[in-house]
């Protein structure tokens, strides 16, 4: 049985952090509650949520200060805003600080789960670039110094007798070249590794 995703809840007000957390509980989330801006920052869990429910207005540090705290230090998970004083100044200031959402107490139950399966949507779609990136850079690491050089021309459209004649050797040596390369790239076809490339970049070549 997969894990539970754990997510936070951060708010002031008591009595709709409970209500929010239960609400989640049903939906089979583990869910964290944090009374305030410094409870959430100081957690030693603070980097282990896959979505953050955070108010906007707290006495301690402001939901909005949290934020921006957490994306200084790289925390890519989503942060979804909540507020009982929604405006849109206030609002452009959250997603322009990398929230993923923002959304006006009090909040309805359906609109909120909803949002928060999005937030976990595009985490997971996150998640799964950045592991194909890596997985690239490994099977790029893998390659020759020709078979890297040769990578190029392919990507950059070239045939074979072209590529032949700009590395000074034979349509056959170029063939070899590219059926080691393509093996060690984990593609049958052209239009595949073409695609690969362009989807995740040739920078390091």
């Amino acid at each position: 049985m997969p894990d539970k995703r754990k997510i936070a809840v951060v708010d002031d007000d008591d009595a709709l952090r409970e209500s929010l957390a239960v609400l989640l509980r049903f939906r089979d989330f583990d869910v964290a509650e944090f009374g305030g801006g410094k409870a959430f920052l100081g957690s030693p869990e603070k980097d282990d949520f896959a979505c953050v429910i955070l108010d906007v207005r707290m006495p301690d540090i402001d939901g909005l200060q949290v934020l921006e705290r957490c994306k200084a230090d790289g925390l890519q998970t989503p942060f979804i805003m909540v507020t009982a004083f929604a405006d849109v100044a206030s609002a452009k200031v959250a997603l322009k600080r990398g929230a993923f959402d923002y959304l006006e107490k009090p909040v309805d139950d359906a609109d909120m789960i909803g949002v928060v399966n999005d937030a976990l949507s595009q985490l997971d779609r996150q998640a799964e670039a950045l592991n194909e990136r890596k997985s690239v850079e490994e099977r790029l690491s893998r390659l020759s110094a020709r078979e890297t050089e040769l990578l190029k021309f392919v990507v950059d459209g070239q045939h074979n007798r072209e590529i032949a004649a700009a590395l000074g050797i034979s349509v056959r040596t170029v063939e070899v070249y590219k059926a080691r390369m393509m093996e060690k790239m984990r593609v049958t076809r052209l239009a595949d590794l073409i695609r690969m490339m362009t989807r995740y970049g040739s920078d390091g070549l």
